[in-house]
């Protein structure tokens, strides 16, 4: 399955224009400086921000057209998101957080805790399943999160900075194991960052946002050999 999207978004001081393709079992990278549009792209392509202009289409099924009026509310869009700041429900346990997903489509409770129990064990945070948020560290509840996300079997997996909350000491080994687990992800894998370090280590394709606009696409290795823009140059160096 592939994702592509034309999106036109306008508002007072901001106006955005990107196109996006994305294949199963690659990563796409949107990177650029804050206020480019990266997280208002995603937020278009998970549904829960409304575009003016375009489409976004999911393999044969269209998620959005402005010009039919189809929209495809973001409870069925089957997309997994992971948000800067994790957003975990403080109220349930890990495991209740994980199962979240599976339970609102529909699963039974036993068999959505069920479903958790395995991707808490697939990442190895099975002893966690009885805590709170609150008292989870950074690279734990990074690690929950994104359990939370794939619990669902999403096809599209949505990814917001999800790395900037964590301290430095523990953010370069999150980032090795996040690139393991999006590796044996089949689905469309689109992350936000700003960073160079999370370019490099888990972007197969990458597209350069700058002031609303598409300034550069290609591999990693494409924007180090011949940066479009001084943001790009600066960035890879």
């Amino acid at each position: 399955m592939s994702l592509s999207a034309s999106i036109r978004f306008a508002r007072p001081g901001f106006q955005l224009s990107v196109d996006v393709e994305a294949e199963a079992g690659r990563t796409l990278v949107l990177v650029g400086p804050n206020g480019a549009g990266k997280s208002t792209t995603i937020g278009c392509i998970s549904g829960s921000v409304a575009f003016d202009d375009g489409w976004i289409r999911a393999g044969a099924r269209v998620l959005d057209d402005t010009s039919t009026g189809e929209h495809i509310p973001i409870e069925s869009r089957r997309t997994g998101v992971v948000f800067q700041d994790y957003l975990l429900f403080p109220h349930l346990s890990v495991l209740d957080n994980v199962a979240f997903g599976p339970r609102s489509s529909g699963m039974s409770t036993r068999e959505s805790r069920g479903r958790a129990h395995e991707w808490l064990d697939r990442f190895g945070i099975a002893d966690l399943a009885g805590r709170r948020p609150p008292s989870l560290s950074g690279g734990q509840a990074q690690r929950v999160a994104l359990a939370r996300a794939l619990a669902s079997e999403p096809d599209i997996l949505l990814l917001d900075e999800p790395l900037s909350a964590l301290d430095v000491e523990v953010r370069d080994e999150t980032r090795a194991e996040l690139a393991e687990h999006l590796a044996d992800y089949g689905g469309v894998t689109i992350v936000v960052t700003h960073s160079r370090d999370d370019v490099l280590a888990l972007a197969d394709d990458v597209i350069v946002l700058e002031n609303g606009s598409v300034v550069q696409r290609g591999a990693p290795a494409d924007l180090t050999r011949v940066p479009a823009t001084a943001y790009v140059r600066r960035l890879m160096a």
